[in-house]
């Protein structure tokens, strides 16, 4: 029976003694073990629950990691990672492809994730909600002043402080907040003075340029 026969490939032991990347194996079983529970319907039940035990066994491993360094060496792995670009972790895009939330979910994982995250800026993590929703303001100020020191001092702590992830997010949503105004301030132009095409303002060609920017920043970001 089909049955019982995954059931042996799904135990712990077994996977830890014939493959060489047991979580990686979990994965791969546990989205096999999905699928075929929507074509054999009598024991949907079963193979869901085994499922979900062998995901378990990927999170249970991944528990057992006692330093950050650990994790980051389980999460760097690009056995089984088939895609073209580069990633920081592809065993975490892995997972996400395979809709491993328990594994996503462990505290080893998020712990990691939130570290490269914030990087150096330990204050963003006890920030409120609203100060963090509102550090974006100050952002689309500075923005000027940011592409000058990474452009000009790529090297020095300041520049290395606005290239951590949650900068350039900031920077990126104060980008397109800014894009956003010309596009109102545009539309309002044209309804004022009652024209089917761009008034005379030169606020159409900032436009464009300011598009082609974001375009440009966005590909050499990759």
């Amino acid at each position: 029976m089909r049955l019982f026969l995954y059931k042996a490939l799904s135990n712990p032991v077994y996977i830890c003694h014939t493959e060489e990347d047991p979580i990686l194996r979990a994965f791969l079983l546990s989205t096999e073990l999905n699928k075929v529970a929507t074509f054999d319907k009598e024991f949907y039940p079963d193979y869901r629950a085994l499922s979900d035990e062998v995901s378990q066994f990927a999170t249970d491993l991944i528990g057992c990691a006692r330093t950050s360094e650990e994790v980051e060496c389980v999460l760097r792995q690009i056995t089984g990672f088939g895609r073209t670009c580069t990633f920081v972790y592809p065993r975490l895009l892995l997972a996400l492809d395979h809709e491993q939330k328990t594994f996503i979910a462990h505290p080893n994982v998020q712990q990691l994730v939130e570290s490269k995250w914030i990087g150096t800026w330990h204050e963003w993590k006890v920030r409120s909600t609203w100060l963090k929703c509102l550090s974006v303001i100050p952002q689309m100020v500075m923005l000027p002043i940011i592409a000058f020191i990474v452009l000009l001092a790529p090297n020095s702590k300041r520049a290395q402080f606005y290239e951590i992830p949650v900068n350039k997010f900031l920077s990126s949503v104060a980008n397109y907040l800014i894009f956003l105004t010309f596009v109102f301030l545009q539309s309002r132009s044209d309804k004022i003075e009652q024209l089917r095409g761009p008034p005379n303002t030169g606020a159409n060609a900032r436009l464009i340029i300011f598009d082609r920017s974001r375009i440009l920043i966005e590909y050499l970001s990759f």
